[in-house]
């Protein structure tokens, strides 16, 4: 028998045994994973330039545009969203169609990978019979010009029966996701983990390091009475100033200065002021989203020269403009500038040397913040000799108000957290007009958008996980099904490949068939 034959026979005979072990390891791992389609390979038969079981969404004031990429992480197709404009509130996404979860509720792990210039959010919806509807968010994400891997655990109400997947972008920017993933079951406890409020051990909050070449200004809007409650005595036990944007029309108006909810009077001003904290304007009034940016020019010349004019009748100095709900357009910057010196939005992201003092951008802080984020954030301004603006709104120890709005509370445990990793972290924290006083801006120059999803190596990434029958996890291909439970398509691959070899050996007489 010659050597061909040998070999060939040897794969033959391995064959039946090597498809089964192929198959084993490629499909078990999937069968954790809730997700269809779930790295977008799959393309809708009735429309091919749409991924089958992927639904586009948007709303609000929010421009946003839709791309099924012809690259991606796990194979060839991602998903990408693009955010042009972005005025008071809303979000775009690709969505998953309705899974159906057990009934019960329970803790779910869910996961993707992405790349994007923003923050963004890994979020899913919890549907239930008679229009029951959550919004569950598994994580909130840094920007990443690389693949990076985003994994989160929600809790899923006992009424739930459905449940939709997506990764969220709010502001202006771009985000591409690839290789979702829904699995039942929690994560894993990190003992390491500072954050883990049930770990006995917590460990003091992450230590500041390479921060010292940071500024950063902690700042709200809304002047609501529980900053002065709650976050105001922190910030003076660390010996911090921030700036705090202020509606006028609410100042010492009747009914509006009473309760948490409401609003601080004049008199809670000045005790801010008094401790040298800068006060600025948020416009007289707070429109609904989405309405100043519309104001004619004169309703906006009222506004900004009215509610600054109010400020320095109590004897403030006022230097700076947020508009309300970030709306704004050419003509709110026009006339900003006729009456002050700066105007921070709520689009996200550091301010780099060179920035734009009338496009400044900031950070929203809310209950779902970590203190990775605010670390991350912060070095990152070191590192680039930026300016990072943290912006809060409302603070409460309330369980119901956490959960039902955790867009805009903090917990003032939370807060005490944060303050002190800012008091430690070396870097320079002051109000927003003192941070100005030291850098002359000028028109900034934005980075070049890189995320048309061509030419990135599925490589940039340690390869993802795979569950052995312990539970324990090691590292696998580049390829496979979803985190925590991932496939091995290398060696799938490579064994049909084998497979083949074997059959053309057979086919032109070099191989005998294997009895």
């Amino acid at each position: 028998m010659t050597g061909h034959a040998t070999i060939a026979r040897s794969l033959a005979t391995l064959t039946p045994l090597a498809l089964l072990l192929a198959l084993m390891l490629h499909v078990s791992p999937c069968l954790a994973n809730l997700v269809p389609n779930y790295s977008a390979e799959d393309v809708n038969p009735e429309d091919d330039s749409l991924p089958l079981g992927w639904i586009s969404s948007d709303w609000g004031d929010f421009e946003a545009s839709f791309e099924y990429l012809s690259d991606g992480f796990y194979g060839f197709r991602s998903l990408k969203v693009t955010g042009s404009q972005f005025g008071t509130e809303g979000d775009a996404k690709w969505k998953s169609s309705m899974i159906e979860v057990d009934t019960g509720g329970g803790a779910y792990v869910l996961s993707d990978y992405y790349r994007s210039d923003v923050e963004t959010e890994l979020t899913l919806l919890a549907v239930g019979d008679g229009g029951l509807e959550q919004w569950l968010t598994a994580e909130k994400v840094p920007a990443s010009s690389e693949w990076a891997f985003a994994e989160g655990e929600v809790t899923l109400p006992t009424w739930t029966t459905h449940v939709q997947v997506m990764h969220i972008i709010s502001g202006t920017g771009w985000l591409i996701t690839d290789g979702y993933s829904l699995e039942k079951g929690a994560l894993a406890d990190d003992p390491d983990d500072p954050d883990d409020p049930d770990d006995p051990d917590d460990p003091d909050p992450v230590t500041p390091s390479e921060t010292s070449g940071a500024k950063v200004s902690v700042v709200t809007d809304d002047g609501f009475n529980s900053f002065h409650t709650h976050a105001f005595p922190i910030m003076k036990k660390y010996d911090i100033r921030g700036t705090h944007f202020i509606h006028t029309d609410w100042v010492d108006k009747p009914g509006w200065n009473e309760g948490p909810d409401n609003h601080m009077d004049s008199t809670k001003l000045k005790d801010l002021a008094n401790e040298g904290h800068e006060l600025g304007s948020h416009a007289k009034e707070h429109p609904p989203a989405g309405v100043f940016a519309d104001y004619t020019n004169a309703e906006l010349e009222d506004q900004l020269q009215g509610s600054r004019s109010r400020l320095e009748g109590f004897g403030f100095e006022v230097e700076g403009f947020a508009p309300p709900g970030g709306s704004f357009d050419d003509d709110v910057i026009q006339i900003a500038k006729q009456h002050y010196s700066y105007l921070r939005t709520i689009e996200q992201g550091i301010n780099l040397p060179g920035f734009d003092a009338y496009r400044l951008k900031c950070y929203r802080v809310d209950n779902t913040t970590t203190m990775e984020q605010l670390d991350g954030w912060v070095k990152e301004a070191a590192d680039k000799k930026g300016w990072v603006v943290l912006l809060y709104h409302r603070f409460s120890d309330d369980p119901e108000e956490l959960q039902s709005s955790a867009m805009t509370f903090v917990k003032p445990s939370d807060f005490d957290k944060q303050m002190s990793y800012l008091a430690d972290s070396g870097a320079t924290v002051k109000p927003m007009g003192e941070i100005l006083e030291v850098w002359s801006p000028s028109e900034v120059k934005e980075p070049v958008d890189p995320g048309n999803g061509n030419g990135w190596g599925n490589n940039s990434l340690p390869p993802p996980a795979t569950i052995d029958d312990t539970g324990d996890s090691s590292s696998t291909g580049s390829d496979g099904c979803s985190a925590g439970g991932r496939a091995l398509p290398g060696a799938a691959v490579l064994l049909v490949f084998l497979t083949v070899i074997a059959a053309l050996l057979r086919r032109f007489g070099v191989a005998p068939r294997v009895p």
